[in-house]
């Protein structure tokens, strides 16, 4: 039994059985995949592509900056040594971070226990906002 071929829009398919269709663009449309698969894996070894869970903020440490935008960067931080390693602050956040990692906590809440820490020690200095910003705001208010 021949094969029934078919012209559509979107190519020249073969019907083998009912049911079942098969394209003779497959080898096109995996070679295509393929290379946009190797495009994307290049661009996330360049870093393009990494996303951060959180708006990263920048800590000094030993007069050192230190982005901090994920759990596992505000690890690594609190390994460091800080001017006061035992205040409660501190503490409490080494202890959300834990949590945090063991799938006890949310992420948001371990964060911005890191993130109160931080300030607390004078390690997290926010930069005052920018011109645009601060107009950004004045509108803002006058629409409210």
């Amino acid at each position: 039994m021949q094969p029934l071929r078919v012209g559509t829009q979107q190519g020249v398919f073969s019907l083998d059985r009912v049911g079942q269709r098969r394209s003779e663009f497959t080898m096109m449309h995996v070679h295509a995949t393929t290379a946009m698969s190797s495009r994307f894996n290049r661009l996330q070894s360049w870093g393009a592509t990494k996303m951060t869970a959180f708006i990263p903020i920048t800590i000094y440490l030993n007069h050192r900056p230190m982005v901090v935008a994920s759990i596992a960067d505000a690890a690594k931080a609190l390994q460091q040594p800080w001017p006061s390693m035992d205040k409660p602050s501190r503490l409490e956040a080494i202890r959300m971070i834990e949590e945090c990692l063991a799938g006890h906590c949310s992420h948001q809440a371990a964060f911005a226990a890191f993130e109160a820490a931080a300030t607390e020690q004078g390690l997290h200095k926010q930069k005052p906002p920018s011109e645009g910003l601060k107009k950004f705001d004045g509108v803002a208010e006058d629409l409210m």
